[in-house]
């Protein structure tokens, strides 16, 4: 898993970056950006790259899989 994430320039949101293609860009400002922050609206040329808030980004069974201790499973045979 990587220890770094892109994130927008703007507001820092890393869940909603899109790489805009022709179609997506809506007004003549989009024209020289490459990306779209959906949080935040912003265009932008390049995301961010920084270090990842949080490494575990499980959720429901999955985390909780993840948490069980294996002493704890039965064998699987």
């Amino acid at each position: 898993m990587s220890d770094t994430v892109q994130a927008c320039p703007n507001c820092d949101s890393t869940s909603k970056i899109h790489k805009l293609i022709h179609e997506d860009r809506v007004d003549s400002a989009d024209i020289d950006e490459d990306y779209r922050c959906y949080s935040c609206g912003h265009a932008f040329d390049e995301p961010v790259v920084r270090e990842a808030k949080n490494t575990n980004t499980l959720r429901g069974l999955a985390r909780q899989l993840d948490r069980v201790d294996p002493d704890q499973v039965g064998d699987a045979a």
